[in-house]
Parts: C-alpha cells; structure tokens; sequence
C-alpha cells in the first residue's frame, strides 16, 4: 500500500511528517518497524508499519495504517439515507487498508443490499412485506429510472457473490468495484437532491 494521502482523524491531505521510529534501528532480527507520524493540520497521531525486504532494505513496503482512513467524501445524504451501508462500505475500505483483501467482495454486497433495501424503502415507497422474500437481484430490478443504477448495482452484487463463492461471477478487480459503488452512491445522491428541489420548488408554486 501506498502512504496516506488523507489524515484519518481530520480527513485532510497529509505529507510524511514523521517524529520517530519503532525500533529506530532495522536489524537482521526484525523486518517490522513502526513509524510515527504526525498531521500538519490538526496535529494527531498516526502510525505506518513497514515491513522491509532483504532483498531491498532501503525501500520498505507500508503494509498497515494506524488508525486505519475514515472515508470521507461519502455524500451526508446518503449516509443518513442508508447509515448502515455508510458504516458497512467504511469497514470494508480500513479492512482492503489493512490488506485483508479477500474481505472486501463481501463488505461491498452487504453495503450493498443495505443501500438498496433503504433506497426502495425510503425513497421509492416500497414496503418491507414487498421486499422481505426478494432476492438481491429482484430487489435490484426494481430500481426504477435511469438503468446507470442496476448496472453499477449488479456489478457489485456479481462481484460480491464471486468473492464468497469458488467460480468468479465478472470480470472485475476490486479498485473497479469500489469506484462503481462511489458512482452508484453519487447518482442516489444527485436523486436525493433533486427531491429536495422539487419539493422546494413545489412549496413556491
């Protein structure tokens, strides 16, 4: 993993500004050091562990951050539309931080099905007896209005059930999948917003 660009605690743009090291010294008894670090901006605390190669000492691989990065550029309508999707998709990017790749496919499609049952729900009127005994996929096709919705949400959904499952369902890395979700959550935010408008604009008319 590459350093942080963002502070976990400020959420700011954060450079190396590095205070002191654990052990200080790299020696032939251990490839582990931890490095301390400290944000410009609000001045807390975070740590990078490298772990060095015998190969190449001078360059080390950042393997972990601590505190891993809170996510910070998730639209607050969103979030407080779907809460647990928010805290969902938030774990599983500190968990791909922390390399636990494999854990990632799953979080995405339970981040998912919990953006999609509040969305129908909560925005398009549907009721939990309507979409208890649904699958996923039906749930996702009752997605309504523009089709850029169900493609990224069946993206995930396939790529999530590929993750758990031994025969991969796409053809998709996880960076892809990520990113299509963050789109996903985008367009749901922009609906949220137009809502709103009209709502707005109604009251004046």
């Amino acid at each position: 993993m590459n350093f942080p660009t963002k502070c976990p605690h400020c959420g700011k743009d954060i450079v190396e500004n590095e205070i002191g090291r654990i052990p200080q010294d790299i020696n032939i008894y251990s490839d582990i050091q931890i490095v301390w670090h400290r944000c410009i901006h609000c001045k807390e605390s975070f740590f990078v562990i490298n772990k060095f190669n015998n190969n190449n000492f001078h360059l080390p691989e950042i393997i972990q951050q601590i505190p891993p990065t809170q996510v910070s550029d998730y639209p607050k309508q969103v979030k407080e539309l779907s809460p647990e999707a928010f805290k969902t998709f938030q774990q599983t990017i500190q968990a791909q931080q922390m390399g636990f790749d494999k854990l990632v496919g799953a979080g995405l499609r339970i981040a998912l099905e919990k953006l999609v049952w509040d969305y129908l729900i909560k925005l398009k009127g549907f009721t939990e007896t309507q979409l208890k005994n649904l699958d996923l996929c039906s749930r996702i096709n009752k997605i309504d209005g523009d089709s850029y919705k169900q493609v990224c949400s069946h993206i995930i959904r396939k790529f999530g059930n590929g993750s758990v499952h031994i025969l991969k369902q796409i053809d998709f890395n996880v960076d892809e999948v990520i990113e299509l979700y963050k789109i996903l959550v985008e367009i749901i935010n922009t609906e949220i917003t137009l809502i709103e408008a009209e709502k707005r604009l109604n009251q004046k008319s």
